[in-house]
């Protein structure tokens, strides 16, 4: 008898893991809806660009494959603009100011250095 309530008491055990491991592994799962589809939709005006870009390589699964890659992994990624650099000069221009003026040395590794002409 004990035995028995045992076993009963491990098969329910079992089948609770296993649900609960099943619920998550279908959490985790993106229906319908891939990391490229996702990255498409969240381009904006800019996904007719990057679908050009996929149309160009679709006959070069290599290619296409490299493309692909790097859309996915865009989010999040920015180029500077002049606009942004305009912005922000008059910060650096002063950051390098007080520098100078206090003896920091500020980007001492980066070659390329701000000028005020």
């Amino acid at each position: 008898m004990k035995l028995t309530g045992l076993i009963t008491i491990i098969i329910k055990l079992i089948t609770s893991v296993m649900f609960v491991h099943t619920c998550m592994l279908i959490s985790c799962h993106e229906v319908n809806d891939t990391k490229l589809e996702k990255v498409l939709r969240l381009a904006g005006k800019n996904k007719t660009e990057l679908e050009k870009a996929l149309e160009h390589f679709k006959n070069d699964p290599q290619k296409l494959k490299a493309a692909e890659f790097l859309i996915v992994n865009m989010p999040g990624s920015f180029a500077q603009s002049e606009e942004i650099i305009d912005i922000c000069a008059p910060f650096y221009y002063d950051y390098d100011s007080l520098a100078r003026e206090y003896g920091y040395k500020m980007n001492h590794w980066c070659p390329k250095k701000f000028s005020q002409t």
